[in-house]
């Protein structure tokens, strides 16, 4: 399996034209080097490669290492650019239109990548579900593209709550991010601030809506939720597209946790070349399910992560409350919205 069964003809010949401007790659190593770089598609090791290819082990670990290093340097300004205020605007404007949430500018969530143990690394990256990983944390446009990626945390962070201390987390909380602050939900006078939509695993925060707990639980909170879950969905089936495409996740990497980094940052941005030069042939917003469930069915790609405690500001709930308020009213509420809901709706 290679990459031209995984991209158009069109496709595949401008991914070799952007190689074509990297020095080390106009040549080959025994006129196989384009073959190998079929690791990320086909999953198979470098063993296996060697002998397909009848080159030597090294040689294919520095191909598919040095390979996956360029395509992010060559690709993520192109097809990872950091937004600019009116890019995320853009990107709200689309997640309204797509899965009537407004005010979002993207869903979040994180994945744990498995490699097996690195040498002498003890427990460093053995995570609280049993096994050794990476952490990927991502956050997607209503496209299913990546617009942010943070990837390479030990697996053993997720306890101690590597959101926080992620270049993501730390970025959201210095405001490094160009977002905008502050908009009108439509057809309101209601000012909020502009919001991130993520599970249970993170924090609730004024720019980051979670679902309510089922404490409590009420018909309203119940819509936030599904609403909620309907715009968060496109991550997953991000997730989902990415675990189906690229069989080198349907294993536990069998590589240095630096060079697994460098590897699922370029697995990131060739996701989002495919989207960018083919964009009719997957639609994230109808196939989340079936990718979901492929990704759930891997081995290499599993488990969200988790952040321990996590303790909301007041006006944290209050936007949240607010945005329930608003799909609950005559004027944001869905048809169809009730109709998802097992909640007895709250006597008036």
């Amino acid at each position: 399996m290679d990459l031209a069964c995984r991209l158009d003809s069109s496709s595949v010949s401008s991914l070799s034209s952007k190689f074509d401007v990297v020095e080390e790659f106009r040549s080959s190593a025994n006129g196989s080097r384009n073959n190998i770089d079929l690791y990320l598609a086909s999953g198979e090791n470098h063993v296996s490669l060697s002998f397909h290819f009848r080159v030597g082990v090294t040689t294919v670990r520095k191909i598919t290492t040095d390979t996956c290093a360029v395509l992010w340097d060559v690709l993520h300004l192109q097809v990872m650019p950091p937004p600019d205020a009116e890019q995320w605007m853009n990107i709200a404007t689309d997640f309204y239109t797509r899965f009537n949430f407004p005010l979002c500018l993207g869903a979040i969530d994180g994945k744990h990548i498995r490699i097996k143990k690195p040498a002498s690394s003890g427990s460093l990256y053995y995570n609280y579900k049993g096994f050794f990983s990476i952490i990927l944390l991502a956050v997607t446009d209503s496209q299913g593209k990546f617009v942010v990626v943070d990837v390479g945390w030990c697996g053993s962070n997720n306890d101690g709550g590597v959101f926080h201390i992620s270049v993501l987390g730390q970025s959201l909380a210095s405001g490094t991010l160009n977002l905008p602050t502050e908009g009108t939900i439509p057809q309101t006078d209601i000012k909020l601030p502009f919001v991130f939509v993520a599970d249970d695993a993170f924090p609730l925060k004024d720019n980051i809506m979670k679902p309510f707990s089922h404490r409590q639980f009420t018909r309203e909170k119940e819509v936030f939720n599904n609403r909620l879950s309907r715009a968060r969905n496109v991550v997953e089936g991000s997730f989902g597209r990415v675990a189906m495409m690229w069989r080198l996740l349907q294993r536990p990497m069998d590589v240095q946790p630096n060079t697994a980094t460098d590897t699922v940052k370029a697995i990131t941005v060739l996701h989002n070349f495919i989207i960018i030069e083919e964009p009719n042939r997957v639609s994230p917003c109808n196939s989340g399910g079936e990718q979901l469930q492929a990704r759930n069915n891997l081995t290499g790609f599993q488990g969200s992560i988790t952040n321990g405690i996590n303790r909301s500001t007041n006006n944290a709930l209050r936007v949240r409350e607010t945005f329930m308020k608003y799909y609950t009213s005559p004027t944001g509420a869905l048809p169809w919205q009730n109709d998802q809901c097992v909640t007895r709706p709250t006597p008036d």
